[in-house]
């Protein structure tokens, strides 16, 4: 059985140096949704996904992995 995709929403938040609410803007959701998506209490759907992951400037899959840095 294929488990439920975990996105790692928060990472990539704190990352980019981003609030929920920030976060929930530029993604054109509502701030609860990204709270509960960080909090694993939702699982977001795969257009929301890509909508986070747009807004956080990465790919769904990236959205997937632990942010890594660069180098430079």
């Amino acid at each position: 059985m294929i488990g439920t995709p975990t996105y790692k929403i928060r990472e990539w938040r704190a990352y980019r140096g981003l609030t929920c609410r920030t976060l929930a803007e530029k993604a054109g959701m509502f701030h609860p949704q990204i709270v509960r998506y960080e909090q694993g209490q939702n699982t977001p759907r795969p257009e929301n996904a890509g909508r986070a992951a747009e807004a956080l400037g990465i790919t769904v899959f990236d959205l997937r992995q632990y942010p890594k840095p660069q180098a430079d």
